[in-house]
């Protein structure tokens, strides 16, 4: 029975401290996605702010119509000289990917964010 008792006591400390280990590991967590998620936080308001500006309208349109003018440039234009054909794609797709950025930021930022509350609920629990 005494045996028993240990047996059960050892479980209960191992349980215990597996807890706190893991309680103190999601509070340093935490402590340090705080930075990350003030700072995407910050970005993506400032994204978010530009996005309903005259000037990123205007300059959207412009790299709209770059992205267009390449793709048919290179849809259209067949070249025997493949380095020449992959720089306009990778062109094309930085120009892109310049006009998804701000949203990518956003969205990015969110999913921080809800990260960082299911890590707070966690905690809590």
């Amino acid at each position: 029975m005494v045996q028993l008792l240990g047996i059960a006591a050892g479980v209960l400390l191992l349980l215990a401290g597996s807890f706190l280990g893991r309680f103190f590991y999601l509070k340093r967590k935490r402590r340090k996605m705080q930075d990350s998620v003030r700072e995407a936080k910050q970005m993506a308001d400032e994204f978010q702010h530009m996005i309903g500006t005259a000037g990123w309208k205007r300059l959207k349109q412009l790299a709209e119509v770059q992205v267009q003018g390449r793709t048919n440039e290179i849809l259209l234009k067949p070249t025997e000289n493949q380095a020449m054909q992959e720089y306009q794609k990778g062109e094309l797709q930085g120009i892109q990917l310049f006009l998804r950025l701000p949203e990518l930021s956003i969205e990015m930022a969110k999913d921080l964010m809800a990260e960082a509350q299911k890590l707070d609920e966690e905690i809590e629990d």
